[in-house]
């Protein structure tokens, strides 16, 4: 950490005016010129126009030139998107920038004032020492596919947790209504399901309603798709039965009609933007190699584009799981060491969060991270929870995506098949990338480990399901947004991968 602020400071040389810049979100937005020596040479304010841009860009040219500067350095602190559309222009003009965390601007200045002073223009100021310092991040904003999928990844995050909200709703007013509703249709969402409930029907008129009569009714609201109307007949049996509010049943079948309406919106535009998604990263190299990883597919391939950019701009495999804060942080004072190790959860939450949705399918649908699963919590010292196992294939997944990114790119040699139908090495040659994923079973990691292609024998798998051990993190996924790991899971993925 401390080599990597000295390296971000020695950039800063001595003929750089450093410009720090505070934006707002409506009013305009402040910039203070800063020497590298932390003499203040001037300040303005500007606004989110193109002649409020022009503005900033010759005031701090006249500083540069009244203090001999031959370099300019802007340090912007990322609040709201406004400093995407300064980013863009500073891009066009040739001028670097840097961005600076929020939490650490806030930090630095209740330490430098006790009195929690607050002044755009002091903000500003404290924007360039943290540049000066070195406390600043490298992070740029993306450019070209990459931030057409980052846009459409955000959007398709969003109708996705509206979804969720509205089905919730949609559950606790059927409860509400029509309590022994889920005795027949499991499935709110399942086409017959939703035809009933759009045909505004409630217990009572259900009952009483002739079983063509109600055939009929629901036909009409299926909207032309083809429903299951043999239920029906079910239905009514439990509706002559049913315990649900009478007084205000029309309304609650009203309000239910209401928000069926919204889900069958946000569930057309969910499809739409899946159908974007699909087809911006199956144009990419890199998108298309992540996409045929069994059990990812291309949405949450889009995802981990969208959220971590270009995959080749790494330069190290560790790199990828610091971004997305999946890795362990360290917990000790004095004589004192933390067993628990959790996860620094710093970063980036949106990477993180498309990483543990894809490693909840991975745990489904891929054989080998079922059996990274199975050996991470039924070795005999120290297992891991199934939650600490999750994590670590998470982990798994950020560096398996990093080498499957750079042997498409042509970077990293495929000296070891990762996908299904890579060429395998000739006989002999050892490996010298990541472990394989195409060689699933038992049978075929011991036939490779004898041909001298690096792979050791797999261990008899642990006499666990794994289907059950999926369905054990999905269940405590639900009672837990994040992922706690301890620092032996880090051990294991190290040495898994390595």
């Amino acid at each position: 950490m401390k080599d990597t602020i000295a390296r971000r400071a020695a950039e800063v040389t001595p003929d750089t005016l450093i410009v720090g810049v505070d934006m707002a979100r409506r009013a305009a937005h402040a910039a203070v010129f800063v020497t590298r020596d932390g003499q203040r040479v001037g300040r303005l304010s500007f606004h989110t126009m193109s002649a409020g841009f022009a503005a900033l860009k010759d005031g701090a040219e006249a500083a540069a030139q009244r203090v001999g500067a031959e370099r300019i350095l802007v340090g912007i602190e990322p609040a709201g998107s406004a400093w995407r559309l300064l980013a863009q222009f500073l891009d066009g003009a040739g001028i670097a920038y840097r961005l600076v965390n929020s939490f650490t601007l806030r930090r630095q200045r209740e330490g430098d004032d006790l009195h929690h002073r607050k002044s755009d223009y002091r903000d500003a100021e404290m924007v360039a020492q943290l540049v000066r310092d070195g406390r600043y991040l490298r992070t740029q904003r993306h450019l070209g596919p990459y931030a057409r999928l980052m846009v459409l990844q955000r959007e398709y995050r969003r109708q996705q947790n509206l979804l969720y909200a509205e089905t919730n709703t949609l559950l606790d007013l059927v409860g509400q209504l029509f309590p022994e509703f889920h005795v027949v249709f499991k499935d709110v969402l399942g086409v017959t399901a939703r035809a009933v409930l759009r045909a505004g029907l409630t217990p009572a008129k259900i009952a009483r309603l002739p079983l063509s009569a109600l055939r009929a009714r629901v036909r009409r609201a299926a909207q032309g798709r083809q429903a299951r109307l043999i239920r029906l007949s079910g239905l009514q049996d439990v509706a002559r039965g049913s315990v649900g509010l009478r007084d205000e049943a029309d309304e609650l079948a009203r309000r239910v009609q209401q928000v069926l309406e919204r889900v069958d919106l946000l569930l057309a535009q969910c499809q739409v933007s899946k159908t974007h998604l699909t087809a911006e990263v199956m144009a990419l190299p890199e998108g298309r190699r992540l996409a045929a990883l069994p059990g990812l597919g291309p949405v949450l391939a889009a995802g981990l584009l969208a959220e971590a950019g270009p995959l080749t701009r790494f330069s190290n495999i560790k790199q990828l799981p610091k971004l997305a804060g999946v890795i362990p942080v360290e917990h000790q004072s004095g004589m004192y060491r933390g067993r628990y190790t959790p996860m620094g959860k710093k970063e980036r939450p949106g990477l993180r969060w498309v990483c543990y949705r894809a490693a909840l399918c991975l745990l489904r649908h891929n054989e080998v991270f079922q059996e990274a699963y199975r050996r991470w919590t039924g070795r005999a010292e120290r297992p891991l929870t199934p939650m600490e196992a999750l994590g670590a294939c998470m982990h798994k997944l950020l560096r398996v995506a990093y080498a499957l990114a750079r042997q498409g790119a042509g970077i990293l040699p495929p000296t070891n098949p990762i996908l299904p139908g890579d060429a395998v090495p000739p006989r002999g040659r050892q490996s010298q990338t990541l472990i394989s994923l195409s060689s699933s079973s038992a049978k075929t990691r011991n036939r490779r480990a004898k041909a001298g292609f690096g792979v050791k024998p797999s261990t008899p798998p642990v006499p666990r399901s794994t289907s059950t051990l999926a369905r054990t993190s999905l269940t405590r996924s639900r009672r837990s947004s994040m992922v706690m790991c301890g620092h032996s899971w880090w051990m294991s993925v190290s040495a898994s991968v390595s």
